[in-house]
């Protein structure tokens, strides 16, 4: 099953590389996702776990959110993430795609992370009863919206860019 993703892999790249000159965040999500899909459908159990445990999450994801901008340039994306990918083994273009997708998706404010200080935290909500959280990349520290450190059991989401304007909260400063 490896090649079946590693082929569909190569193909992905192919497809980066011949809209380099007019690629934007939408596009590049919107080719990660299909990927995704793509990825989805193969029937074996481990590339479905793989599925299941890095790539599932995005399908909930709303991509028309185009406030989000990654800490670094979309080319650095392309160039650095994608493409200049090899060797790559079936399950790490998986996280790679995840990893992408978590950069463009996941709004990354201005407030640095109080438990290690390396990073800015990403805004995020529960679907219980949409409570702000943030996160970080580096530590997995998760504050509640006091700033409280916190232990969740459940699973978080992207809060929606209505939410984090709301709460006048500020992207992280590139």
């Amino acid at each position: 099953m490896s090649h079946i993703i590693l082929n569909k892999w190569r193909k992905l790249v192919k497809e980066l590389k011949i809209q380099r000159s007019s690629i934007d965040r939408s596009t590049i999500i919107k080719l990660l996702l299909k990927w995704s899909l793509e990825v989805k459908k193969i029937k074996d159990k481990r590339v479905q776990k793989l599925y299941s445990t890095y790539l599932e999450y995005f399908e909930k994801c709303s991509i028309t959110e185009n406030d989000i901008i990654p800490w670094y340039s979309l080319n650095e994306i392309i160039d650095i993430d994608l493409i200049n990918q090899s060797p790559l083994t079936y399950d790490r273009a998986i996280i790679k795609v995840r990893d992408v997708l978590w950069e463009l998706l996941i709004f990354k404010s201005d407030k640095s992370c109080p438990c290690c200080g390396d990073d800015n935290l990403r805004v995020m909500t529960n679907a219980v009863n949409s409570r702000l959280f943030f996160t970080c990349d580096l530590c997995g520290c998760i504050l509640n919206e006091f700033g409280n450190e916190m232990s969740i059991n459940e699973k978080l989401f992207p809060a929606p860019i209505e939410m984090i304007k709301l709460h006048g909260i500020a992207p992280n400063p590139i």
